[in-house]
């Protein structure tokens, strides 16, 4: 499993302007509400079903680039990502996709009859969004066989317990924000989300990266 690689150029942390951190704050608000716009507007152009998919994607490709201090254009970057990567962004999550719809159907069979099978159900469908989240954040990092991902997915959600946790937290912290403030849901929150996550994950996997390096380099023979 080799991580992707992609040319680096220095981003500024800081504009040098006077109040710079403010004028940061700033443009990073500006740049999380243009990759939300972007996620939304791409989803749709692919008709939501098959345009959610390569619009995660791309939102965890610009993300990645961003955290590793790459700078490169939103726009531009987001646009190519998705084209490039339509189907098989699709083909990553459809394994994701049919179990969603499964668990949905029964949701919506079992729903009103309420108990412990509904708490189940819910539970489940929760594992399954997280798993295809670690999904979408392992296809734009490492180069695997597609039909590997989600494999790998619910293996690292279960072997990474503390970034997994943290996934959950910023998961939760985005739908009640959403909840108090429902119109930040097309202008900021997906956006948001999507780069924190993204953040814990490539970090998680860097850090996963070095000690699997680590442990290869003190058993191997000298």
């Amino acid at each position: 499993m080799s991580a992707v690689t992609t040319p680096r150029k220095a981003f500024p942390t800081t504009s040098g302007l006077p109040g710079g951190r403010i004028y940061d704050a700033a443009e990073l608000l500006v740049w999380l509400a243009g990759l939300n716009l972007m996620i939304v507007l791409t989803t749709f152009l692919g008709g939501v079903v098959l345009g959610l998919a390569p619009a995660l994607a791309a939102a965890a490709s610009v993300s990645r680039s961003r955290v590793r201090g790459d700078a490169q254009p939103l726009l531009r970057t987001f646009a190519a990502v998705w084209r490039r990567e339509f189907w098989r962004a699709n083909a990553v999550l459809a394994p994701f996709a049919v179990l969603a719809l499964v668990l949905g159907a029964n949701l919506y069979s079992f729903g009103p009859l309420g108990g412990a099978l509904v708490v189940a159900l819910w539970v489940a469908l929760g594992v399954v969004g997280l798993a295809a989240t670690f999904a979408v954040m392992l296809f734009t990092h490492y180069e695997l066989p597609l039909r590997r991902y989600a494999t790998t997915a619910v293996r690292y959600l279960l072997h990474d317990l503390p970034a997994t946790a943290l996934v959950v937290v910023v998961t939760v912290l985005a739908v009640l924000l959403t909840g108090f403030l429902p119109g930040l849901l097309p202008v900021l929150t997906v956006g948001a989300w999507v780069h924190a996550v993204s953040a814990i994950c490539f970090s998680c996997f860097a850090r996963n990266d070095q000690l699997v390096a680590a442990s290869s380099s003190s058993t191997s023979p000298e």
